[in-house]
């Protein structure tokens, strides 16, 4: 994938849960307690190249498989209300991109 311009930024609307470290629920507690918690993020999608270990989510665009890096915008309790902020905000939302969808 190409890196994003200023002018192109990709969302994706996904249900989950954020972790706490990089060691993960089996061997943190506190990541443990964070996995219950899980809910309708919106993510800004980074295509570009990241410094560091950060979260990625495996994306399919234009039907090619993806594991981007993403940046946590916000948390919902439901899907239709993260679409709601989404759309008032004029995010350009990715439908399907998800392996789950």
């Amino acid at each position: 994938m190409k890196p994003q311009t200023n002018k192109e930024v990709d969302y994706v609307i996904k249900w989950m849960s954020l972790g706490h470290c990089a060691r993960g629920p089996k061997w943190c507690e506190k990541c443990k307690e964070a996995a219950k918690l899980k809910k309708f993020y919106i993510l800004q999608v980074d295509y570009g190249p990241g410094e560091g270990a950060r979260p990625t989510i495996e994306i399919i665009k234009d039907k090619k498989r993806n594991f981007v890096y993403y940046n946590v915008i916000k948390g919902f309790e439901s899907k239709s209300e993260a679409e709601e902020y989404a759309n008032k905000r004029g995010f350009n939302l990715l439908k399907n991109t998800t392996v789950e969808d």
